[in-house]
């Protein structure tokens, strides 16, 4: 028997709408550089979209664990 995971997991699913906005080209252009879009240089860009991806990393990934020493006695 083939179990399709995918299907498995997305059984029920109801795709937000509203949401599916923020998949497209130029909502992206408008939330990272506003009205100026691709107008922006490109340094400029990269570092603009570089301080976003270090936002994420920040709140999503878990913190990193902190090694206790060991205690020779």
């Amino acid at each position: 028997m083939v179990i399709l995971w995918g299907s498995f997991y997305l059984l029920g699913f109801q795709p937000d709408e509203e949401m599916s906005e923020i998949f497209n080209t130029e909502f992206q252009m408008r939330l990272l550089w506003g009205s100026k879009g691709a107008q922006v240089n490109q340094n400029e860009r990269y570092e603009k979209f570089s301080q976003i991806l270090t936002a994420l990393s920040r709140k999503l990934e878990p913190p990193p664990v902190k090694q206790v020493e060991e205690l020779s006695i």
